[in-house]
């Protein structure tokens, strides 16, 4: 039970008191980064979505403003109901009789109505304005268009945060590979040596032939390990150009002048500003924003119209013929067989998981900065191990190849001894790297790289 508790209480420690190992800014990372952020092809998706977020926005907004349409129609009839009214049977007797009381035709006969109710060659044109007086529906889809813009942006900057953590982590693995390599590249310049040397002490009849295979058994291994980090490399290579969108085989500027220095890690208030909490803080004002909308339709909409053109038989477009309408229109959702308030409730219960998942990602955040300082402190003392380990190493190869060269050693102490050396180099680089890399990691869960 006590063990259990050392481990933790010693990360604490650290936590509190010990200065981070931080990499000091790299003019050409920094370079990299700003590149991935103007070509990086998923990055793009996401900034055309907010754009089109942007252009939604813009078109709710033009929703206030007054709709012009033109609209003509000219219409021909045959048959169909007619209106009949037998207004001469009724009234041609007493024009008759009028006109034989005064002498004169002064009125004359007229004949029975008889007309085709549908219009035969009847046009229509006009220009109508329709303008939204109260219209809620208009009002909170421009705020919804408002919101959506901000989560999107939210989306963004969590992406780009991301790329900056796969960039750099790209960016050190390919470093780390090109170590490898150079250290694989010395321990085989060592046991060339090696093999040349026992060439050598055969010819003179000091040594028997089992050193020799010994030792080219040795540079064929190493040799091998040398093709495996070269393929390390060369992967690291081809994803740090992905995320660039930029051809595989691009050559990486290495930074010769990357090193660690001492900082502090971000504290964990940072995380406030974690793009996952916008994009739900904005998810919830969307969601209430909706409630609003979904509410409205307890109020009524009101419209007015104005219609202004020419309309009558044939296309006279005369002064007969022009007219102008104009109207106000209300429309009141009385009864929408639950509808609406099925919808409201959805919308709640969608607010009621938003903020479920708030609380976990509140949770989940800690966890994260947790989880990748302690992965960070582990590996900044591995790192001192790593050295211990090849300052211990370097001696004790440094001994054991006097001794080799002076006939006190035998040949598979010498192999051992440059085998520890070149694991504990490889150890050490390896572990720079992995720190950086940690170091990335609890950047990006501290929202600890300034976006820009």
């Amino acid at each position: 039970m006590k063990k259990s508790l050392i481990i933790p209480l010693k990360i604490l420690l650290l936590f509190l008191v010990s200065p981070a190992v931080f990499s000091q800014p790299s003019v050409i990372l920094d370079t990299y980064i700003k590149a991935g952020f103007d070509n990086n092809l998923a990055l793009k998706q996401q900034q055309f979505t907010l754009e089109k977020n942007i252009l939604a926005l813009q078109d709710a907004k033009n929703l206030y403003l007054p709709s012009v349409e033109f609209n003509a129609s000219y219409t021909l009839a045959y048959g169909g109901r007619r209106l009949q009214f037998p207004v001469g049977d009724l009234l041609n007797p007493v024009y008759q009789t009028l006109n034989q009381m005064t002498g004169e035709d002064r009125f004359p006969q007229i004949e029975n109505v008889n007309e085709q109710l549908a219009p035969n060659n009847f046009q229509e044109t006009k220009i109508r304005v329709i303008h939204p007086l109260l219209n809620w529906e208009v009002k909170y889809s421009r705020e919804i268009r408002r919101e959506q813009i901000t989560l999107q942006q939210a989306e963004v900057n969590l992406y780009k945060r991301q790329l900056v953590a796969d960039i750099k982590t790209a960016y050190f693995n390919y470093l780390k590979a090109g170590k490898a390599i150079e250290i694989y590249k010395n321990a085989i310049h060592v046991l060339e040596e090696n093999v040349r040397v026992n060439e050598k002490l055969v010819q003179n009849q000091v040594a028997t032939q089992e050193v020799i295979l010994r030792s080219k058994a040795e540079l064929s291994e190493t040799d091998f390990q040398l093709k495996q980090a070269e393929n390390n490399r060369k992967m690291a290579q081809n994803y740090f150009n992905f995320l660039l969108n930029r051809p595989l085989e691009t050559d990486i500027e290495t930074d010769i002048n990357l090193t660690l220095t001492a900082a502090n890690l971000p504290t964990i208030e940072n995380t406030l500003q974690r793009e996952e909490f916008s994009k739900i803080n904005t998810a919830l004002l969307l969601t209430e924003t909706q409630l609003k909308l979904g509410k409205s339709y307890r109020y009524p909409t009101i419209n007015h119209v104005l219609d202004v053109g020419y309309q009558g038989f044939g296309y006279n477009f005369d002064s007969g013929q022009q007219y102008g309408l104009y109207n106000i229109a209300l429309r009141w959702n009385i009864f929408g067989g639950f509808r609406n308030q099925i919808k409201l409730k959805q919308i709640g219960l969608d607010k009621s998981t938003l903020e479920t998942q708030k609380n976990q990602l509140d949770e989940q955040v800690k966890l994260q900065v947790q989880n990748a300082k302690y992965a960070f402190f582990n590996m900044q003392e591995s790192l001192e191990s790593a050295k211990d380990a090849l300052k211990n190493s370097t001696l004790y190869f440094k001994i054991i190849s006097k001794k080799y060269n002076e006939g006190q050693s035998p040949l598979i102490e010498y192999l051992d001894a440059r085998n520890k050396l070149t694991t504990a180099q490889l150890r050490q680089a390896i572990t720079e790297y992995d720190l950086l890399i940690k170091v990335t990691e609890v950047e990006r869960v501290t929202a600890g790289y300034q976006l820009y």
